[in-house]
C-alpha cells in the first residue's frame, strides 16, 4: 500500500454514498479490510476523500464524520510503528 498523506479534517460524504458493504482483499498470509463503496472507474469522486486512491493508505488520519473508532491494533517490526484503527458508521 502507497502512504497517500495526512487525513487531518473530517471527511463528510453526501448521504447519495450511503450503501456501504465490507470488503476483504488478501494479500499473502495480511488481510485488509476496506468499508465502503469500492472506487472503479467513473466512481462518484465526492464519495471519497480529496486523492483517494484504493490502494492507499492515509497516515494520519481519522475516522468520517459520524464513524466511531470500533477498534485499534499496535504494531512494531523493526523501527517502525504503526497504528490501524476500524471505524464503524452510525
Amino acid at each position: 500500500m502507497t502512504a497517500i498523506g495526512p487525513l487531518t479534517t473530517t471527511f463528510a460524504a453526501p448521504s447519495s454514498c450511503g450503501s456501504l458493504s465490507v470488503y476483504q482483499l488478501w494479500k499473502g498470509s495480511q488481510s485488509t479490510y476496506v468499508q465502503g463503496p469500492l472506487y472503479t472507474a467513473g466512481s462518484d469522486n465526492a464519495c471519497f476523500p480529496d486523492d483517494y486512491n484504493p490502494s492507499g493508505y492515509y497516515s494520519p488520519g481519522i475516522c468520517p464524520q459520524g464513524y466511531t473508532t470500533a477498534c485499534s491494533k499496535l504494531s512494531t517490526k523493526s523501527k517502525v510503528t504503526e497504528t490501524a484503527v476500524v471505524c464503524c458508521p452510525p
